[in-house]
């Protein structure tokens, strides 16, 4: 194949880099559209009801908002920066070690999309309850938007990453990036 220049790949990064931003503030723009009932959603776990969080600052609403949105953002950027990422390796790849890359593109995907509906469905709901009854009768949890949604968005998104980290691993280990002694 071709060499490449420092300057050439330097490049190549940062048009791959561009098209990943794009596709995160593509995502971010639905997002922000959808946010409002994401967010109501999103707090339908707190107890007694509570359809509303405190905001102590006069700008902590709208960055609550706006966390929301780039989480939305995120996941529905993560297909695109995925494929970003892997085709600025592919080129040094062989024909078998491209064929693997691309293929784990969708389960990659997959692994993440599950690792949401994890973190959401079976962690949250014993999360909250174990933080907001932790030591009640010493202490009462009154959260604001921006620690309950922080906690919230963080541990949705990283928990994503997680469950595609195992699928990741096993393609670098079939292209020969990864060996069992190195990880060991």
């Amino acid at each position: 194949g071709a060499q490449m220049s420092l300057w050439d790949h330097l490049d190549e990064l940062r048009r791959r880099l561009t098209w990943a931003v794009l596709a995160l503030v593509i995502g971010t723009s639905i997002g922000i559209a959808i946010a409002r009932p994401v967010l109501l959603y999103l707090i339908e776990p707190l107890p007694d009801g509570a359809q509303r969080l405190q905001t102590l600052g006069p700008t902590e609403g709208v960055i609550a908002y706006f966390r929301v949105a780039m989480l939305i953002g995120g996941i529905l950027a993560i297909p695109m920066i995925t494929y970003q990422v892997l085709a600025f390796i592919v080129p040094g790849l062989t024909g078998r070690e491209r064929r693997i890359v691309f293929l784990s593109i969708t389960p990659i995907t997959l692994l993440f999309l599950v690792g949401v509906l994890f973190a959401w469905f079976i962690m949250v709901p014993p999360a909250i309850d174990f933080l907001q009854n932790f030591q009640n009768d010493l202490l009462k949890a009154e959260w604001t938007a921006d620690q309950y949604l922080g906690f919230i968005t963080a541990l949705i998104f990283w928990m994503g990453v997680a469950f595609e980290t195992p699928l990741v691993f096993f393609v670098l280990s079939l292209v020969g990036m990864v060996t069992a002694g190195a990880l060991i």
